[in-house]
């Protein structure tokens, strides 16, 4: 075998190995876009379901959360004792969608009771 020979051989084996390279970059690729359009498929519903499930509290939680947030100890939660809370203001919004605002008595409280009734009316209560 003459050395030109050699040379076109390695040139072809180069070749081959980056065509053979980009192949499986390109499987690469597209194993990563089915996995991310199957997981797009199950997004809305396993990860929903798996946040709910993180996010689900116990009763003695979420009384233990009032007791922080009812500094007058009257038994009643105060909408500025809630946003006057900025640790867990956010986390008791969130937990009830959203929603605790618009069950406020005329006085501008919620009760425990209340308060429990919004989280498990949202889901977020074992």
């Amino acid at each position: 075998m003459c050395i030109l020979e050699v040379y076109a051989l390695s040139d072809r084996i180069t070749s081959a190995i980056k065509y053979k390279k980009i192949i499986k970059y390109s499987l690469t690729v597209l194993s990563v876009l089915t996995f991310l359009d199957l997981l797009s498929k199950f997004q809305d519903t396993y990860i929903e379901k798996l946040i709910k499930k993180i996010m689900a509290l116990s009763q003695q939680t979420v009384q233990e959360f009032f007791k922080s947030l009812d500094s007058d100890r009257d038994g009643e939660l105060s909408s500025d004792e809630l946003m006057g809370n900025i640790g867990l203001s956010p986390l008791i919004i969130g937990l009830t969608n959203g929603k605790i605002h618009e069950h406020f008595n005329q006085d501008r409280t919620i009760t425990f009771e209340q308060l429990k009734q919004l989280i498990q009316e949202a889901g977020n209560l074992e």
